[in-house]
């Protein structure tokens, strides 16, 4: 994942045959120029969306801090949340992840409050965030 975290990472394994000798491949690259945006077409493009644009923002908080937000609407039943906190993925969540889900939740509501709107109900929303603090 952290060649997905930091932009333009390159990262290769490669095993030794006379150790490893099951179905395992010899050799796999990880490479995402753009990112999470890469790895989110990579994993997220084949479902069918709500919005046919996707939601990017990257934001940089001081020389040191950066925070990356990736959002799609999809049309299917599963929803997925990936957060991470210095290129380490946060399984459990975390007061981060938290704040992030209240922000976008009643940003949501506020905007579906405006008049002009029309509402479609999104059953899957595919997020990745990460916040970086080196």
């Amino acid at each position: 994942m952290k060649s997905v975290l930091v932009k333009g990472t390159k990262i290769t394994f490669k095993i030794d045959r006379e150790l490893i000798k099951d179905k395992t491949p010899k050799s796999e690259e990880f490479y995402f120029p753009n990112g999470i945006i890469d790895y989110a077409k990579k994993n997220y493009d084949k479902n069918e969306k709500i919005i046919s644009k996707f939601f990017y923002k990257e934001l940089k908080i001081n020389e040191i801090e950066t925070f990356e937000a990736y959002v799609s609407f999809n049309k299917d039943n599963k929803s997925s949340l990936s957060s991470f906190c210095n290129t380490v993925e946060t399984p459990d969540g975390g007061s981060h992840e938290n704040a992030l889900k209240n922000a976008l939740l009643q940003s949501i509501k506020i905007f579906g409050k405006i008049p002009i709107i029309i509402t479609a109900k999104a059953k899957g929303t595919s997020i990745i965030f990460s916040l970086k603090l080196f």
